[in-house]
């Protein structure tokens, strides 16, 4: 092997490396990562609530203005599904970025909008990051965990709601690190 060829053979084996990480967390349905019917008990799912974005023409689509943002921040798709529970609807958007930092960076700037709200409370474990607060008359969850982040919003501006948009958020989390084993 001459020494032009060993420099050669690395490089294509890092390119193929990397091939392999991004389909292997590309290969998770963002579908498999939000609750389904009744997953969390007592929250059904809104019948024709869910809506998706798999490029950038889609994530104009699902959300309209803020686009640009979420592609200055690498998202590369996303999901959107609304739940209800007696009078009380939750949304959820899940979006997949392009690397983990820039899921970091977007969970980061959602967090700092959130800071000074009732209730605003940012925790971390091993596995995944979290902000909540009550905004007006919704409250909020934000999650970031690996490629994703997420936003749980609950119409209702009480702790019960922060706690239900937590638990959707640490529901969606725990889903994030078994699927990423």
């Amino acid at each position: 092997m001459s020494a032009r060829t060993i420099p050669t053979i690395a490089v294509v084996a890092g390119l193929v490396g990397l091939l392999f990480v991004g389909i292997a967390h590309g290969a998770v349905s963002l579908r498999s990562l939000l609750p389904g019917n009744n997953s969390i008990s007592g929250w059904a799912l809104v019948s024709g609530s869910e809506q998706a974005a798999v490029n950038q023409d889609g994530l104009y689509d699902l959300f309209n203005g803020a686009a640009p943002e979420y592609i200055s921040y690498g998202v590369t798709s996303a999901l959107q599904r609304a739940y209800k529970h007696n009078n009380t609807i939750v949304t959820v958007d899940i979006c997949r970025h392009n690397s983990w930092q820039k899921a970091k960076a977007f969970f980061i700037l959602r967090r700092k909008a959130l800071q000074g709200a009732t209730g605003y409370l940012s925790t971390t474990n091993i596995k995944a990051h979290y902000a909540h607060a009550t905004t007006g008359a919704t409250a909020i969850a934000y999650m970031w965990s690996k490629y994703y982040s997420c936003s749980v919003s609950v119409a209702g501006g009480t702790a019960a709601d922060r706690e239900t948009a937590k638990a959707f958020a640490r529901y969606i989390s725990a889903k994030i690190t078994a699927a990423h084993r």
